[in-house]
């Protein structure tokens, strides 16, 4: 994911060009990860359920609608109890889908892709079954 090049890795400003100007908005989009995972995965570990999060730019739409209309919030979390913005789902859903598409400009220019949590080898992976790369195995190949 990252260059391996020392002049290269530092050129990339990973925590000042994030969290650096967005702290806020990183804080509340984890909370909606957390949130998102206890409604999703409950009791598991925090993980991104890729086949039960499909639909990133619709709804992103829909909670920026509903921000645009006056509604700040969309209920409360299951991990905290405190209210959860829409604003930071539409930022989470954007996020996924940067994700999405980076994964698969990767994959068309084979360049490794690098697997959240380790939890396979990217489209190298040994698994067939894999759910994190059969995703891109399957967008790959419609093209």
């Amino acid at each position: 994911m990252l260059p391996d090049g020392y002049k290269e890795r530092k050129d990339i400003p990973l925590y000042d060009g994030t969290m650096g100007y967005f702290p806020l908005a990183f804080l509340e989009m984890a909370r909606v990860s957390a949130d998102g995972n206890e409604q999703h995965n409950s009791g598991e570990p925090l993980h991104w359920a890729r086949e039960k999060s499909t639909d990133q730019i619709n709804t992103a739409f829909r909670h920026l609608a509903d921000y645009k209309n006056g509604n700040l919030f969309d209920g409360n979390s299951r991990v905290d109890g405190k209210p959860i913005l829409h604003l930071a789902k539409t930022f989470w859903r954007i996020g996924a889908e940067l994700q999405l598409l980076c994964e698969r400009l990767a994959a068309e220019s084979a360049e490794p892709v690098a697997s959240p949590g380790g939890k396979c080898h990217g489209l190298g992976c040994p698994d067939p079954a894999c759910a994190y790369c059969e995703r891109f195995i399957r967008t790959a190949g419609d093209d």
